[in-house]
């Protein structure tokens, strides 16, 4: 009992550890603005563009081929696009109205959010358990006037926090479309990432 009980501390001091050594556990801000944006927490409308991870080299990620890679990423932006209102629910704010829209579209109203993932850093395997690192651009732009209202680097991990988990890269990929929304959430309630790391 007292082994198992002493296993037990070794594993929890281990976990604690894994995400203590980097100070954050889910997302962390590179560069954002010094200030909140009053206009993107005011906002009610949000026009989101799909992820846009075509600067991602299927090679990178060790794939063959780049079919093989859009094989495994053919989910990516479906999570990343359901998992908005449950990401406002897990902050605690109001939703606030979001409509996905085309890669091509310009919309004349609302505030404009792009994100690119400029570079995934795969760090899981089955013995070390650790979070995958995707660096990501978030740009929100007010859709009547095209003028940058806000412009962050971020550090997302796959950190499973939401109902999704899984060691496949299909259920990382879905844990790193939640965090990634938590992150932007916080945002569009906050005017910036607060706090700047978590």
């Amino acid at each position: 009992m007292r082994a198992h009980k002493a296993w037990l501390v070794f594993v929890c001091g281990l976990m604690m550890f894994s995400v203590s050594a980097c100070g954050f556990g889910y997302y962390r801000a590179i560069s954002q603005p010094a200030g909140p944006s009053s206009q993107i927490q005011q906002a009610t409308e949000y026009k989101v563009l799909p992820l846009d991870y075509s600067g991602i080299k299927f090679s990178d990620l060790g794939y063959e081929s780049e079919a093989q890679m859009k094989e495994e990423f053919v989910d990516f932006n479906k999570d990343y696009e359901a998992h908005f209102a449950e990401a406002f629910k897990t902050e605690g704010v109001a939703p606030k109205k979001i409509t996905m829209i085309g890669a091509g579209e310009k919309p004349t109203s609302g505030i404009v959010l792009k994100t690119v993932v400029d570079r995934i850093q795969l760090n899981w395997n089955a013995w070390s358990n650790q979070a995958d690192d995707f660096y990501v651009t978030v740009t929100f732009t007010d859709a009547a006037s095209g003028k940058a209202l806000f412009e962050g680097k971020f550090q997302v991990k796959n950190t499973a926090f939401s109902t999704a988990f899984g060691t496949s890269m299909a259920g990382r990929l879905n844990n790193a479309a939640f965090n990634l929304d938590w992150l932007l959430v916080k945002i569009m309630s906050g005017g910036k990432a607060q706090p700047e790391q978590y």
